[in-house]
């Protein structure tokens, strides 16, 4: 028998990030790794951003972190092949209708409390 338990899975990274609005003040905010990354991918963050990796307060330039930076030539791309397998609009599709079934779930818990809370003041 194997008594040995799975590692914890670690925290998401927070970071503090400071940038300038059009009024020319800062502000800050804390996020994620990927929340970055995807703010990146979304064109959502402001030119100028800085970075600051947990309770660091060092604020740099978003380029100097390399999880931040673009993929170089020298990184390994993506095989065509691989990627052609992945069967995109039947994830697209099972996705949607998961995020249906969850909210109708959810909706449905939420009368059902709000019946039983009224069954039970009657």
């Amino acid at each position: 028998m194997d008594d040995e338990q799975p590692a914890p899975l670690a925290a998401a990274e927070i970071w503090h990030l400071r940038f300038r609005d059009a009024r020319d003040q800062w502000y800050t905010r804390r996020a994620t790794t990927n929340q970055i990354l995807h703010g990146i991918r979304e064109k959502y963050w402001p030119a100028g951003l800085e970075v600051a990796r947990g309770a660091n307060r060092r604020f740099r330039p978003l380029e100097v972190y390399a999880e931040f930076r673009p993929p170089t030539e020298s990184d390994e791309p993506v095989s065509v092949e691989a990627s052609a397998a992945l069967p995109t609009t039947r994830l697209s599709s099972a996705r949607r209708w998961q995020v249906l079934l969850s909210t109708g779930f959810g909706i449905g818990l939420l009368v059902a409390a709000a019946v039983c809370r009224l069954l039970m003041i009657l």
